[in-house]
């Protein structure tokens, strides 16, 4: 390699690491520290005691699709209407598009069969979900036949919800909704979950608190990612000067994360403790 070569690669891999293409891991534990220091050994975000705020992680695997994933353009919409008791309702939607029908290769043509999974906070409640495909579930319990390892954030009991198709887990001190979405070469699917994340212990709405949303991009994938945030009633976010705070990104790179601040809505009626 040249000088101008090697930095070119140099500059490529670093642009890998900061978008979470390229992660580390190491049974030292000396590296593998240096490797949570510098937030390249791909962990998951842990929500801290007292969050207020809501986590969302979306992850595909795409069982049996060929290699459609290829051309699957996903954008991800979520609004959260944050209310005075401290609760949030969020009201999301996965788009998928599949553009690999005029390929010539059989395997960028097959259904994109993506197995999606939603990560919000711990002990959310599903209210609604649509658009999910039902699939006859070949074997469901399986659990009995593996060795489970924690360090896998082995998904534990899982449960079924009829009404709803959907698999609800908790794994990583998340919550998690899984089911099947299935996308045909040429069309577009959409998965629209409806569900509540919990206030905190103890809550208490003042101005000047802070809440916090967090988005953990899956590795090595591309996705779009739309965010609006609703005060509570008689508030507006500091930072967007509206009770309303948007958040936009046609390529979201790595984790997402931003804090809003409460101010009172009106004028001379400051609430503080």
């Amino acid at each position: 390699f040249s000088s101008s070569e090697m930095e070119r690669l140099v500059e490529d891999l670093s642009d890998h690491v900061e978008n979470k293409d390229l992660m580390f891991y190491a049974r030292d534990k000396r590296l593998a520290n240096l490797f949570r220091k510098y937030k390249v050994a791909g962990k998951v975000y842990e929500l801290p005691d007292g969050f207020w705020g809501s986590y969302l992680g979306v992850v595909n695997s795409n069982l049996a699709g060929g290699k459609s994933d290829a051309f699957v353009e996903q954008d991800i919409n979520l609004w959260l209407n944050v209310n005075s008791e401290g609760g949030v309702l969020g009201d999301l939607s996965v788009v998928r598009e599949h553009n690999g029908e005029n390929e010539e290769e059989g395997w960028y043509r097959a259904t994109n069969k993506d197995y999606l999974k939603v990560y919000t906070n711990q002990g959310s409640e599903l209210i609604f979900a649509d658009g999910n495909t039902v699939r006859e579930e070949i074997r469901r319990d399986y659990t009995s036949d593996y060795i489970k390892l924690p360090v896998l954030g082995y998904e534990g009991d899982k449960i079924y919800n009829e009404s709803q198709n959907i698999w609800v887990t908790q794994e990583f001190g998340k919550q998690a909704f899984g089911s099947w979405l299935l996308t045909e070469a040429g069309e577009r699917s959409n998965l629209e979950l409806r569900y509540k994340n919990p206030a905190p212990d103890k809550f208490k709405l003042k101005e000047g608190r802070k809440f916090e949303f967090v988005f953990d991009k899956q590795s090595g994938s591309d996705t779009g990612l739309n965010i609006k945030v609703s005060a509570p009633l008689g508030y507006v976010w500091q930072e967007s000067d509206s009770s309303i705070y948007k958040y936009e990104s046609n390529d979201v790179s790595k984790r997402v994360s931003f804090e809003l601040t409460l101010e009172n809505q009106f004028e001379g009626e400051v609430i503080r403790e």
